[in-house]
């Protein structure tokens, strides 16, 4: 509510894109992810002790937290070509080191081996949706940056956290404990497309681009809800 331009569709991202269903079934790290939400606030302040506490304290509910100390180097981040080819650099990495990443991450969060590969990652849970969503939502970012930048400064924040997400999400389809990794940095997309979509100019275009956001968000949790049956059912189920 207080970085959303439009909280009622942060409200209904925030339901629609698996983070509240991952918070039903992994609570510890539901838990850990809540107290990382204040650090946002840090982080914009610039106040690096106090992030740095607040990841501490995220980390003694789940140790996974710790990743999150990345956001407030990435955070305060340049939009240019610089910062672009050190988020392509990330991403080449962990995929030519995925086995060790997988086994770090694995040791490092708590998991077993069965986290490693496999076709459960495939896209019958719609995660090339979430990667489109998170996609159009940057280009949405490039086309009306002036607009976007006037309407808040710390939008850049939310820019800079919600690309590194996107290239983590990307890395489930090697590596699937890294899907775990990109939940605390996607909360900054429940925040940035509501506010790009807030700073298209034209009326017209910004009630469609509203209105096809929404539609994607409930298609896609009604689809995941569907096919999943170990899921909480709906009602007529």
């Amino acid at each position: 509510y207080k970085n959303s331009q439009n909280p009622f569709l942060s409200i209904i991202l925030y339901f629609t894109t698996e983070l509240f269903s991952f918070q039903i079934t992994g609570l510890r790290q539901a838990l850990a992810m809540s107290v990382l939400l204040v650090s946002f606030e840090f982080i914009k302040e610039k106040k690096l002790i106090k992030f740095v506490i607040a990841v501490w304290l995220a980390s003694l509910f789940h140790n996974s937290a710790w990743a999150f100390l990345l956001a407030y180097p990435l955070a305060h981040m340049k939009i240019n070509l610089k910062s672009f080819v050190i988020y392509i650099g990330v991403f080449i990495f962990t995929f030519v080191y995925r086995d060790w990443v997988t086994q770090t991450l694995s040791g490092f969060i708590g998991y077993d081996e069965k986290y490693k590969l496999g076709t459960d990652v495939a896209d019958n849970m719609g995660g090339v949706t979430v990667i489109g969503m998170l996609a159009l939502t940057l280009i949405l970012c490039y086309i009306f940056s002036e607009s976007l930048m006037k309407q808040n400064k710390f939008n850049a924040i939310f820019f800079n956290i919600t690309t590194f997400s996107l290239i983590i999400y990307l890395l489930r389809y090697v590596v699937r404990i890294v899907e775990r990794i990109s939940f605390y940095y996607q909360f900054a997309f429940i925040i940035l497309l509501p506010n790009v979509i807030e700073a298209i100019p034209d009326n017209k275009t910004r009630r469609t681009v509203a209105t096809c956001a929404i539609f994607l968000a409930c298609a896609l949790f009604f689809y995941r809800y569907q096919i999943k049956p170990n899921y909480y059912g709906f009602l007529w189920k």
